[in-house]
């Protein structure tokens, strides 16, 4: 069974109310709000820090599943939620719970090893909670306007049931948004017999407590204020908090350093050790790049600065995007790109944006460790060459980048040019190959297709590529996608530079 509310968009109200939010010291918006508490109401209180929440700028999703789905009907039944609220899931079912975290390669729980679990994977489990908070802070970025401060909110819980539970009571609760990964694990204590209240209700009603309040703390509203307001349930027991910190500049041994700090902190905090370093792979081996672990793609600007979500960059009239491997960069890319821009239209190099993808079609995902280490090579040949700012993805297949930059151009060279016309890629289907052909053509997608030196001193040219690959597609479909760009002949590969750089290494 899945429960699921959806709301897209953002009003010029909502941008005003989040620009005054902005200015408005925090002690004065929870000041604001408690003034019109009732005191000694536990729904009052609630509906209180809801309406703090949705005083703030950013907007959310939540996938709660075992456990505290009454904060959703919290949230949504104070004025505002729109405001807030993009998207409420509850995957109960274990097969609506893999699909809405995702069994991709990509994804946090492939590098988790859950599956060798001696007992399985749980879904009330820390693993669960952060990943449901993964998942919900990539939707949120998916469908929220560029530049809107998102949040995933998760709650991965096992409360008091009609059947006997594995390891008790357990209420993990999780967000992400765009600075941090927090956890809060803890049990919850059986209510007195004499108090007439359901077991299953009182344990309920703690679980959207606690949902309430990270999502407020997601929103950047500070713990002391959030309970000012709406008191924590007392039930609570065996409490523990983590958080990582995946902004600011830092590298990863910073982060993993900060994390065992706080599993050190007095508490047993092996699991959620091994989950926050598994968090931390997902960061793709630089904090600087740790916008990939929750959003669809990491910008590194020219200059150096640290990465940015690339939705919050302003969107130009036109743009380029020039996948590669760049491994390394090298001035070949860069009269390609040259050539590119010049063909569309596009300035050279603030409308360009380089874009490298941690999948691979046909070799799977790249390490971590290499994703970081050609992120540190692309940026330290911007010292010697006009480079333009490094785009990083999660996307292999060209109709997926045509999703994530719709309206933009491409370039490619002759080798991607004829993987793209071919149906291997769809599934030997034809038909699903023109489908992705028009689909590019409607997202106003046109690819630009630079020639290549062939070994027997031929060069091959876009009109090659169309007799090699383009059988069976329409010659006028096939135009309103491709274009041909005349490359300087900089003759120059990635690999040969590969090459000679293993020979002086062996020399060495």
């Amino acid at each position: 069974m899945r429960t699921t509310f959806t709301r897209r968009g953002t009003s010029l109200k909502a941008s005003f109310e989040a620009h005054v939010w902005r200015h408005t010291p925090t002690h004065r918006r929870a000041a604001h709000r408690s003034m019109a508490a009732p005191k000694n109401s536990a729904h009052s209180s609630a509906e209180s820090l809801v309406s703090l929440i949705h005083d703030t700028p950013t907007q959310l999703v939540a996938h709660v599943t075992g456990g505290g789905a009454s904060a959703i009907a919290a949230m949504l039944a104070v004025p505002g939620a729109s405001r807030t609220v993009v998207e409420a899931n509850v995957p109960y079912a274990q097969t609506c719970g893999w699909d809405t975290i995702g069994r991709s390669t990509d994804g946090y729980l492939d590098s988790a090893s859950v599956h060798q679990k001696p007992d399985g994977f749980s879904f009330a489990s820390p693993d669960a909670a952060i990943a449901f908070a993964i998942a919900a802070y990539r939707r949120c970025v998916a469908v929220s306007s560029p530049g809107t401060p998102c949040a995933g909110v998760a709650a991965a819980c096992a409360l008091a049931s009609n059947r006997t539970l594995k390891g008790g009571t357990r209420v993990h609760i999780a967000y992400a948004n765009d600075t941090h990964i927090a956890l809060t694990s803890a049990s919850l204590a059986m209510p007195d017999e004499d108090s007439g209240v359901s077991v299953r209700s009182e344990h309920e009603a703690s679980a959207a407590s606690m949902v309430l309040h990270a999502a407020a703390e997601a929103c950047g509203i500070s713990r002391t204020d959030a309970e000012a307001l709406h008191v924590p349930p007392t039930n609570v027991q065996d409490l523990k908090r983590f958080e990582l910190g995946v902004g600011g500049g830092a590298d990863v041994n910073d982060m993993a350093l900060r994390l065992h700090l706080a599993c050190d902190d007095g508490v047993d905090g092996n699991e959620s050790r091994a989950t926050f370093e598994r968090a931390i792979a997902m960061v793709h081996g630089t904090a600087a790049a740790s916008r990939l672990l929750c959003g669809r793609c990491a910008y590194f600007p020219p200059t150096g600065a640290p990465a940015l979500p690339f939705g919050a960059l302003p969107q130009p009239s036109r743009r380029l995007i020039a996948p590669g491997s760049f491994n390394p960069p090298h001035r070949g890319h860069v009269a390609m790109m040259r050539a590119a821009s010049d063909v569309f239209g596009v300035a050279y190099p603030d409308g360009v944006v380089a874009e490298l993808s941690v999948a691979n079609a046909d070799k799977g995902v790249l390490p971590a460790d290499e994703v970081a280490s050609r992120v540190a090579s692309y940026r330290a040949a911007s010292s010697s060459l006009p480079l333009p700012g490094l785009a990083i993805t999660q996307f292999a297949l060209f109709s997926e980048k045509a999703r994530l930059f719709p309206g933009s151009s491409f370039v490619v060279g002759y080798d991607t040019a004829v993987r793209i016309m071919d149906k291997k890629y769809t599934d030997g289907d034809l038909d699903k190959l023109v489908d992705s052909l028009v689909e590019m053509v409607r997202l106003g997608v046109r690819i630009g297709v630079a020639g290549r030196a062939d070994k027997d001193g031929s060069y091959k040219t876009l009109e090659d590529a169309f007799a090699e690959r383009g059988a069976g597609i329409s010659p006028t479909l096939l135009e309103r996608v491709f274009v041909s760009v005349p490359n300087e002949r900089v003759d120059v590969s990635s690999t040969e530079l590969r090459a000679k750089e293993n020979n002086c290494t062996q020399l060495r």
